[in-house]
């Protein structure tokens, strides 16, 4: 039998994954010998950890199809399942997705299994009748975002706040490259002098699908302003380029000679190439913030989905920028909005000096609100709580 520690790791989205990773090379810092198996996609298999499971099959987002899918979630929980039935890990870390994290642990609590979760759930803005079963059935709550804290030991949760991955990746870029460097620019093939707007529509088709056609009717605006104007859009890995193309209107310039550039690569570098930045609401926000990008944020969903979310979530803004700073630093369009004030707003943040000069203090102020070397702190907290030793 092998006496190596054995940890099982659960993902359900490309983001998840680079946090898992981030994470299980950590853990490998502190315990070499340490093994892992779970629900993968490439990257982790590539880092060493054996896939019982492809994540890649099961993303969901939505009500109406979370209910369409509750056979195949409960498949994958089944498969899960049997796989930890068959070699029972020392602990089970599972991040972020909490839909179907949260049933799994509790199967797992009811086999004496520890169980962390990476990414605390989002109850202080939604769903807080979960509380109770995430009190239950987690053994320890690792979350990165600062007010959390506060929240979650208030309502009996063991919860550590171990500060913000996105942080660590915007100092580890701001180290080695000059913002706005024109050979970074050029290296993208765009000239120095160029007006370089990010347009971020998020990582999941469901939403890109509502929010990639705001794009085109920015393109057709703004183009008439500024001649030059050039659109960068950083595409997640689980996006299909041609299925993109699909949601702009016919006649939108993309690439050949166009002015809409569909690109893949690191987010964080593009992002930091350009002027200003449109952000569906997400850890983009946060990431563009870091960078000291001006942004603002914007969000469509389908009608039916933003009726219920409504009645669900009780926080005052969507992006985690206002969030984490308690205000609004950053302008906020969702659902129903005006082109027009999207467009004003833009253009504040490309000349209007004072509003750049209030949005660098904000920022300085978020830095310092979100506590650097994540991966390295949850590291710690999880070896600690599985008594996994260290071992350089």
């Amino acid at each position: 039998m092998n006496s190596e520690p054995l940890l099982f790791v659960g993902v359900g989205e490309y983001s998840g994954e680079i946090l898992a990773l981030e994470l299980v090379r950590a853990l490998r810092q502190q315990n070499r010998s340490l093994r892992f198996f779970g629900v993968t996609g490439p990257l982790l298999e590539q880092a060493g950890v054996e896939s019982v499971a492809s994540y890649a099959a099961h993303q969901v987002m939505g009500f109406g199809r979370v209910v369409a899918q509750i056979a195949q979630f409960k498949q994958l929980l089944q498969e899960i399942l049997a796989a930890i039935d068959r070699r029972p890990p020392r602990g089970v870390i599972l991040v972020d997705y909490p839909g179907l994290h949260l049933l799994l642990a509790e199967q797992l609590q009811l086999r004496g299994i520890p169980v962390v979760q990476y990414v605390a759930p989002k109850v202080w803005a939604w769903g807080q009748g979960r509380l109770a079963r995430i009190r239950r059935h987690y053994s320890l709550v690792l979350g990165m975002l600062p007010f959390e804290e506060q929240f979650f030991k208030a309502h009996g949760v063991a919860y550590r706040y171990i500060g913000s991955p996105l942080r660590d990746r915007a100092d580890a870029l701001c180290a080695g490259v000059e913002a706005q460097s024109p050979k970074v620019r050029a290296g993208y093939g765009f000239s120095p002098g160029a007006l370089l707007l990010g347009f971020l529509p998020g990582s999941r088709v469901e939403e890109v699908r509502y929010i990639l056609p705001l794009l085109a009717q920015l393109n057709l605006e703004l183009s008439k302003r500024y001649p030059g104007l050039e659109w960068l859009v950083p595409l997640a890995e689980s996006l299909d380029e041609e299925l993109l193309r699909e949601f702009l209107p016919a006649g939108q310039q993309v690439e050949e000679g166009g002015n809409i550039h569909l690109l893949r690569g690191n987010s964080l570098e593009l992002m930091r190439i350009t002027d200003a930045c449109i952000v569906a609401s997400g850890t983009a926000t946060l990431e563009c913030a870091l960078l000291e990008i001006p942004l603002l944020a914007v969000y469509r969903m389908p009608e039916l989905n933003y009726v219920i979310a409504r009645r669900l979530v009780k926080v005052r803004w969507i992006s985690l920028v206002n969030l984490v700073l308690g205000k609004e630093a950053i302008a906020e369009f969702i659902q129903d909005f005006s082109l027009a004030n999207i467009i004003a707003e833009l253009e504040r943040l490309l000349s209007d000096g004072e509003r750049r000069r209030q949005l660098h203090e904000d920022y300085k102020l978020l830095r310092s609100l979100l506590a650097s070397g994540a991966a390295e702190n949850a590291a710690g907290e999880i070896s600690s709580l599985l008594r996994l030793g260290h071992e350089h």
